[in-house]
């Protein structure tokens, strides 16, 4: 029988989930040291569908293939996954700094209630839309200490900063697609489609 999951567990949680993202960005840093960013995601995104299978295959044939869902997955993988750590691991191949790209993808969350907000009907609070725009002067501010454009901290350029850009927007796009198109699929056969769609994304890409 499995150990419910205690109240000092729960308090654990945000702690352990900050240190594992934070630490997904240095990763990119001596990840793209080695390898060209791409082959390098679709290396490790094949690892891991392959470490799932053999859990996510007895699952998928015991419920007989919920095979719409997992299309929906396979494509929520693409951008969530594809397109955050593609753009945020080319950026940072590219010269940006990590605590830079780590600064723009911190603005997900906003983004991503405003995009529920327009295609799930939920509410936007004003505070949320103001804090939005808060942070968003916050980043340029850091961008470009002295608020010129044309004065930015080195490795931060149109190509490095827009990849940025499309990971903080694939992250925020695909957890909302994921909420509107994966309502019932197990959470393990659910994971498993995400990498299998982002190995293949990032292996035509490389």
């Amino acid at each position: 029988m499995s150990q419910p999951i205690t109240p000092s567990l729960i308090r654990l949680a945000p702690v352990v989930f900050v240190i594992l993202w934070a630490t997904g960005f240095v990763g990119a840093k001596y990840g793209t040291d080695e390898a060209e960013p791409f082959t390098f995601l679709a290396i490790r995104f094949a690892i891991t569908f392959v470490i799932l299978l053999p859990f996510v295959a007895p699952l998928v044939l015991r419920e007989e293939g919920p095979w719409m869902q997992i299309c929906h997955a396979f494509l929520a993988g693409v951008v969530i996954h594809g397109l955050y750590l593609g753009g945020i691991f080319f950026a940072v191949d590219r010269g940006i700094p990590v605590g830079i790209s780590s600064l723009v993808v911190a603005l997900q969350p906003f983004s991503t209630a405003i995009l529920a907000w327009q295609f799930l009907g939920e509410r936007l609070a004003l505070k949320k839309a103001l804090c939005f725009l808060v942070a968003l002067g916050g980043v340029f501010i850091v961008l470009f200490p002295e608020l010129d454009i044309r004065s930015a901290i080195p490795g931060v350029t149109a190509v490095t900063f827009g990849a940025c850009i499309i990971g903080m927007l694939g992250i925020s796009v695909g957890s909302v697609y994921q909420k509107k198109f994966v309502t019932s699929l197990n959470l393990w056969v659910s994971t498993a489609a995400q990498f299998a769609g982002a190995a293949c994304f990032t292996a035509v890409l490389s």
